[in-house]
């Protein structure tokens, strides 16, 4: 079973981040081939299902083939939960059931808190399989070649980037503050679920600190790490990265530990379609403008993320956005937003940030400057030069800039960019007209949303 489908349900709940022991165990473990669901299938597989008191535990294992749990007439195949499962099969499409990622539907990409289980979810309910749903934690294996280092790391594969290029791959991406801000709260929430409802709601000096350390390590390694500074300092390039490519994927190891931290560029660039979760994640089917500046439509309109899985994949798929972290707005929550811009973060920690992850920021048009910045600005007229978070834009921005400079010869006309610029304003906004869908989670009958309430995993089809 993997690591955190067993050590959850143990009274000491398993880290935030593994150990190097964690990380040296979960390496030895992998498969040194490019699929880690062959060494799944050559060793059984352990699900635990937890009663509804949490007292019984039903264990079942097997020797060569993955273990099914069975609950009535459905198997439920892998480390997920069964009341995770979409068992209404009223409302899957026969059709999509009888389809394959890969083969004759498109790949997904699972770039971590961007989005990607509620994609699955939609699917999933619908009775198709991508993604995690097609995993190695669900029995199955993903329709790609692995990258090496996070096979080598004992990396999830679904998160793990295709060794080459998918013409029919797509994936969703996120402003990176946002999406690091979601990265620590679930990890909370996740591992350490008491922690987590007795955390402060809203904004807490306290959760700030703890913010702070996560926001330095999570910068340490997307700087630090051997490939990912080789491709900084080949300004994350097609030829510079394929060059550290040569250099670190034989030796290089990507952990278990850090397999969340990856910036999305690294696993984004791999596929065709990106679908930004601001702007192209919306409730109803339409369209929405392309801001990946490696695209050949970019500046364009294009369909929306409903309505290209709607085309792809099954009319019958309705939107559905799971009970994460940063959902439900009417609940109370702990916030993390205020403490970029609160003195936690010092500015050599935030420049690194910024630099770590200035691929996401430049390929797909997000905002540099820190959340909530905008709105202090506002209020004072000006910019506060002072701020600690404007020097360390003021440090990082100009080796932001520099490093990409590269690609200007390249770039778009005028008219396009002045299109891709608009909807990448739309980013900053966006967040405020997203659609929530309260019927997923209208009955918590809570005021304070608790680790039990988050969906941690994807609705996959029986």
């Amino acid at each position: 079973a993997r690591y955190y489908s067993i050590k959850e349900m143990l009274p000491e709940r398993a880290p935030l981040l593994l150990s190097a022991e964690d990380a040296r165990t979960s390496s030895s473990s992998s498969s040194s081939s490019s699929s880690s669901s062959s060494a799944n299938l050559k060793r059984g597989i352990v699900a635990v299902v937890v009663s509804a008191v949490g007292l019984t535990f039903a264990i079942a294992s097997s020797s060569g083939k993955n273990a099914s749990l069975v609950s009535g007439q459905h198997h439920f195949l892998g480390a997920y939960p069964p009341e995770t499962y979409a068992r209404d099969t009223s409302k899957y499409d026969l059709n999509l059931q009888s389809k394959t990622e890969g083969e004759e539907l498109p790949i997904f990409v699972h770039i971590p808190k961007a989005g990607g289980t509620s994609v699955e979810s939609m699917v999933g309910q619908a009775g198709g399989k991508i993604g995690s749903c097609n995993s190695g934690d669900t029995a199955g294996k993903r329709p790609f070649e692995l990258s090496e280092p996070w096979v080598r790391g004992g990396s999830e594969d679904m998160h793990t980037p295709p060794a080459t290029y998918l013409e029919n791959g797509f994936t969703t991406v996120r402003n990176p503050y946002t999406r690091m801000e979601s990265e620590f709260l679930w990890g909370v929430a996740r591992y350490t679920p008491d922690k987590y409802d007795e955390m402060a709601v809203g904004y807490s000096e306290d959760t700030c600190r703890e913010f702070a350390t996560f926001i330095k390590d999570v910068s340490n390694f997307a700087t630090g790490h051997p490939l990912l500074s080789c491709y900084l300092e080949n300004h994350y390039s097609p030829d510079g990265m394929q060059e550290c490519n040569a250099q670190y994927f034989p030796t290089a190891s990507v952990p278990l530990a850090h397999s969340h931290h990856v910036p999305q560029y690294v696993l984004a660039r791999k596929v065709k379609t990106v679908f930004p979760l601001e702007t192209c994640v919306q409730k109803e089917s339409g369209t929405c403008v392309d801001v990946n500046v490696e695209s050949s439509t970019y500046g364009k309109t294009m369909p929306n993320l409903l309505a290209y899985l709607q085309h792809y994949f099954s009319p019958k798929i309705t939107y559905y956005e799971g009970n994460g972290v940063g959902l439900r707005k009417d609940l109370k929550k702990p916030s993390v937003k205020g403490c970029w811009t609160d003195g936690s973060i010092d500015a050599e920690t935030l420049g690194k940030f910024q630099l770590g992850y200035s691929p996401d920021f430049r390929a797909y048009g997000y905002d540099l400057m820190p959340p909530q910045m905008d709105g202090d600005t506002a209020a004072l007229g000006g910019i506060n030069y002072e701020h600690p978070a404007v020097k360390a834009v003021s440090k990082s921005l100009e080796t932001v800039e520099n490093l990409f400079a590269s690609s200007s010869s390249s770039s778009p006309k005028a008219d396009t960019e002045e299109t891709a610029s608009l909807a990448s304003s739309r980013h900053r906004s966006g967040k405020h007209n997203r659609h929530m869908n309260s019927e997923v989670s209208a009955n918590l009958g809570s005021e304070r949303l608790l680790a039990k309430d988050i969906e941690f995993f994807p609705t996959c089809p029986i």
